[in-house]
């Protein structure tokens, strides 16, 4: 009668001998993978629970990679893209970035087509670089989707196309992305295609990349306030436009130096004060400013 509880008690024994032993041995899958592998390089690459060693990172990445680990194929690429221990060897950048990037490693693809754009290190191919761009994009990669609108808003490989153009800066500036928050200020104040004109979102997009310390955005941003109050919509627009020209200014811009100057020269939205204005030509013209410098020259 009491073999039974006895049997009961022995499977139990074992299977808990075999959880033990099966939860200190990683998974075949995770060997076979590179997983593990990857693992501990991104340890020793970042020195985060290893001391930091990249030469052990690199073997670890290279075991990973060959395995066919997409993200360590990835980081091959940057070992060799930046020479972090050896000389940069931009071939074999590019050729771990192609197998990270066609298992959709979407930093991968990005980087590849940084060097299709260019020609670094691979002979350039815009429409290789669009298609590479795009799929990052289409993963959600800021980065990625600025280009694509640069790409339809240059019209690098075909006619320019502001509103697609628009519609990938507006994903990549939701995400905080400066460069694509001003170009989509560009495009709505007409800049290309005057049927996209809208000023209102032109301020937006202007101000939240201001607002990121973006110099340029800050002078075009003052330079539409100034505009809008040349047409007549008040002294408020006046006093924000010489706020921001201003912040721009104090940052060494010399073109908002010389907008200030202009401002005093003309009048806008102050009283005209010339020998002010000649101060700040004086300050552009020192930064630079061409323009500044010709007006200097016929005060003379």
């Amino acid at each position: 009668m009491k073999r039974p509880e006895i049997k009961s008690l022995f499977l139990a024994i074992l299977m808990i001998s075999l959880l033990i032993f099966a939860a200190d041995v990683p998974p075949a899958s995770c060997a076979q993978n590179g997983n593990s592998q990857y693992k501990l390089a991104r340890q020793y690459h970042k020195g985060n629970g290893k001391p930091k060693d990249r030469h052990k990172a690199f073997e670890l990445f290279k075991e990973a990679a060959q395995k066919g680990h997409r993200v360590a194929q990835f980081y091959m690429g940057i070992y060799y893209d930046f020479g972090y221990i050896f000389d940069k060897d931009l071939k074999k950048a590019a050729y771990w970035y192609e197998k990270a990037a066609n298992q959709g490693q979407k930093n991968a693809q990005y980087n590849l087509a940084n060097m299709y754009h260019s020609g670094r290190g691979i002979p350039q191919n815009r429409e290789k670089a669009f298609e590479l761009y795009r799929k990052a994009a289409e993963q959600g990669h800021s980065k990625s989707q600025y280009k694509v609108g640069l790409y339809h808003d240059e019209g690098y490989i075909s006619e320019p196309n502001y509103r697609k153009a628009s519609q990938w800066y507006e994903k990549a500036a939701m995400e905080d992305h400066i460069k694509a928050q001003r170009n989509l200020g560009f495009v709505y104040w007409g800049y290309g295609d005057k049927s996209m004109k809208d000023l209102e979102k032109a301020e937006w997009w202007f101000l939240m990349a201001s607002l990121q310390e973006d110099i340029r955005s800050m002078v075009e941003l003052g330079l539409l306030y100034v505009y809008q109050g040349d047409q007549g919509k008040g002294q408020l627009y006046f006093d924000r436009g010489y706020y921001w020209l201003n912040q721009a200014a104090y940052e060494g811009n010399a073109r908002a130096m010389y907008l200030v100057g202009l401002m005093y020269a003309k009048g806008s939205g102050m009283k005209k004060d010339l020998p002010q204005a000649e101060k700040w030509f004086q300050k552009a013209a020192a930064e630079g400013s061409e323009d500044a410098k010709k007006i200097l020259a016929g005060i003379d």
